[in-house]
């Protein structure tokens, strides 16, 4: 083998990936067919790709991967042996992944694409924490993301442009992602969706139309004491089987 510092490099036979390194900084050895070492640091792998750069990293391209196979079982999916690479439009930088577009949108930054994402967001997103850009606006031909948005997308801190409008997301949006540091009269978009009330306050002006049918089915609990009585419209309108009537009470009290 050969020595890099105080880590030592163990080829293998066959000339492939080779384990390398001590435990405090181990190191992921790929030879080209030339024999010559290269190497990727702890959590990067060597890819086989024309972008000029050697390492990736790998929980990036796992995610990109994780897009393309959970599509597989709906209309018009990327094609099952596409490379994570060729998946929208990306940009890399240092091996990270810093924005990444799948859009079928005529506006953005995207080319119109020949298939469609209609799948929940994986939770995966949170390991992306180098993105500065994530545009996945739906649209009549384009994607149809369903479900609740998770809650790793709001843990990453680089974040600064973030497109998700004309989907199908749904449910209820956390005050705690106003912590990102993001423009969110300019860069923001998510307009067009199923997602419910009450909005976080940094984004109350910027939710645009949403398609408010399902939101009945979810309780929010506000623990703030009312002032006056207050008797809300009956929903739905009292001419159908059965409705539900909200009223706001100032002291415990028994209702007739």
């Amino acid at each position: 083998g050969q020595a890099f510092g105080h880590v030592s490099i163990l080829e293998s036979s066959d000339g492939g990936f080779i384990v390398a390194g001590n435990t405090d900084n181990l190191i992921l050895v790929k030879t080209d067919s030339d024999g010559n070492i290269q190497t990727c640091k702890t959590g990067f792998i060597n890819y086989g790709t024309d972008i000029l750069i050697d390492c990736f990293f790998e929980q990036d391209l796992e995610f990109l991967q994780l897009l393309i196979d959970n599509s597989q079982v709906e209309a018009s999916p990327p094609p099952p042996d596409l490379s994570p690479f060729d998946l929208g439009v990306q940009h890399w930088e240092n091996g990270r992944i810093i924005e990444l577009c799948i859009s079928n949108g005529i506006q953005g930054n995207c080319p119109v694409d020949s298939y469609r994402l209609n799948i929940e967001l994986p939770p995966e997103v949170g390991n992306l924490d180098s993105l500065h850009l994530l545009d996945l606006k739906g649209g009549l031909l384009g994607n149809h993301m369903i479900g609740e948005i998770p809650i790793e997308l709001w843990s990453l801190n680089n974040l600064s442009n973030l497109n998700l409008s004309v989907n199908q997301f749904s449910g209820v949006l956390p005050e705690s992602i106003c912590e990102l540091d993001i423009n969110w009269s300019e860069d923001f978009y998510i307009n067009d969706n199923y997602l419910c009330p009450p909005y976080p306050s940094c984004i109350e002006d910027y939710v645009g139309e949403q398609d408010l049918s399902n939101c009945e089915n979810i309780s929010i609990v506000d623990e703030v004491t009312p002032l006056t009585y207050k008797l809300y419209n009956a929903y739905p309108n009292p001419f159908n089987p059965s409705t539900t009537l909200h009223y706001d009470l100032p002291n415990d009290e028994f209702v007739s």
